[in-house]
């Protein structure tokens, strides 16, 4: 009792800091930020799952084995290019899958910015960047290039090859 008759103003604040009001407000600043990062690293999960499914995809891929039918079984999302080349007496099909999030909304204002207080909060919930590109071409039907890419930053990408390593 002695605290709250000397520093009535600390007793008062401690109240304050401490009662019902600022406990459910508390609870529910903590739950939001919970909600938040889990839907981020949902998401992020998700994405990568479907990279390594493309990555298993290409593993199974054996540059002038593989024909154009087993690559479409093996890898059913990917894209045909609609434009076909025909040279030398080849006819040559590109076949292509991106896997990004840098379209998202947030992405985009992350990026308007190099260094603001939205990057840093979404990356502090674990909101980060994913960029993925796989490309392979198709000679006579059959695989004869592929190559993906992974991105660590908006805009710049790192090729890989089949049989090359990529840190």
């Amino acid at each position: 009792m002695a605290a709250q008759t000397h520093f009535p103003f600390l007793a008062w604040s401690w109240r304050k800091l401490t009662g019902t009001v600022a406990r459910l407000t508390y609870a529910a600043v903590i739950l939001i930020a919970l909600s938040l990062t889990t839907a981020a690293r949902i998401r992020t999960y998700f994405m990568v799952r479907r990279i390594q499914g493309v990555l298993h995809g290409l593993a199974e891929m054996r540059v002038d084995e593989t024909n154009e039918d087993q690559l479409l079984k093996s890898l059913p999302h990917i894209t045909r290019s609609p434009q076909e080349r025909k040279a030398l007496g080849r006819t040559q099909r590109f076949y292509h899958m991106e896997i990004s999030n840098e379209s998202d909304w947030l992405m985009a204002h992350m990026t308007a910015y190099p260094t603001n207080w939205l990057r840093l909060i979404a990356d502090g919930l674990g909101y980060r960047f994913v960029s993925f590109d796989a490309t392979l071409l198709v000679e006579n039907g059959k695989v004869s290039n592929v190559s993906y890419g992974f991105g660590r930053r908006m805009g710049e990408a790192q090729t890989c090859g089949i049989r090359s390593f990529c840190p």
